[in-house]
């Protein structure tokens, strides 16, 4: 896995938290779900598609607990940002299959996150926008972080764990 590839999962996972719904709530409690990265958003852009369309890496948030996971039974192909079958899926989508990775910590307030990685914390700021939230990076930034703003959305349908 290379860095970049390590600081995104990371990133997604501490910032996944939250929610467009659970953005005035402090407790941990609010931010249990899965979570994905809008398949067409753009480095600083909100998506296109109003987030219709999720990526395949996800993550599970239980309490404190972040867990990625790895959506595995997409079909989709053309509607995908690299046209590559099974690297995205419909947010409608009513039931997907997920395997399970790798476990870490996550903490929050009710406005921002931190991402504590390679001895550096992180901030990002949320901000809630319709179906999904915008985390944008503190300008104060870890040697690790980039300028990057992720755009999130909560999977509502059925989760099968393989």
């Amino acid at each position: 896995m290379t860095k970049m590839m390590m600081f995104k999962a990371m990133v997604l996972s501490v910032l996944s938290l939250f929610g467009a719904a659970t953005l005035a709530h402090a407790e941990s409690k609010a931010w249990d779900g899965l979570w994905f990265e809008c398949e067409f958003a753009s480095r600083q852009a909100p998506p296109a598609d109003d987030c219709k369309m999720l990526d395949d890496d996800g993550f599970l948030f239980s309490s404190n607990r972040v867990t990625y996971m790895k959506v595995i039974d997409s079909r989709e192909k053309d509607g995908c940002k690299k046209q590559r079958q099974g690297q995205c899926f419909q947010a409608a989508a009513p039931k997907i299959t997920i395997t399970k990775q790798r476990n870490g910590k996550a903490k929050f307030t009710d406005t921002t996150i931190g991402l504590s990685f390679l001895g550096c914390t992180q901030i990002f700021h949320m901000t809630a926008m319709g179906d999904f939230v915008e985390a944008k990076p503190d300008e104060d930034r870890c040697y690790w972080a980039g300028e990057k703003h992720f755009y999130l959305r909560q999977y509502q349908g059925e989760v099968v764990l393989d």
